[in-house]
């Protein structure tokens, strides 16, 4: 396949991710969800229970309990890591991708479901910000790697409820 097809077919393959994935909440969750319920809904490949820290450019690093599983997502293989507070409650979602994406096919795919990002650059790090509902989504990527990785934590106005 040209790399313009196999650029059309990741494409496309995203906002089918993004419309399934985004009319429920993220997959099917809201925030302020319990561990149980996430454990309930989550049909993909459960990995482990444990510690990971929620990297967000706003907020400061945050060491969460997680709930990670698998699944293929952008046609990759994606670990999906559940981030909960000390309530238990779901505050953030990270995507990690064993081979990220391209940078571009992701914004791409992103405008056209929230509209235009906002780019934000701090050190060496590009962000890439989308608000919808109630939800921030942060795409981003390290200068000097092709690493891009994906989350989505309440909006500023409802980190307080969770």
């Amino acid at each position: 396949m040209m790399a313009k097809d196999m650029k059309k077919v990741i494409l496309i393959f995203l906002l089918v991710i993004i419309k399934i994935y985004g009319q429920n909440g993220i997959r099917g969750t809201n925030w302020g969800m319990s561990k149980s319920q996430i454990s309930r809904s989550e049909t993909s490949n459960f990995i482990m229970e444990g510690k990971y820290i929620l990297l967000c450019r706003e907020l400061d690093v945050v060491n969460t309990d997680v709930l990670e599983y698998t699944d293929i997502i952008f046609d990759r293989r994606t670990h999906i890591l559940y981030h909960f507070n000390n309530a238990a409650r779901l505050i953030g979602i990270t995507f990690r991708f064993d081979t990220s994406p391209p940078l571009g096919d992701v914004l791409d795919a992103f405008d056209a479901k929230y509209g235009a990002h906002e780019y934000i650059k701090d050190g060496m790090v590009n962000y890439y910000e989308y608000y919808f509902n109630d939800t921030k989504i942060e795409v981003r990527q390290v200068e000097t790697t092709t690493v891009v990785m994906i989350t989505y934590i309440p909006s500023q106005s409802n980190t307080d409820k969770y």
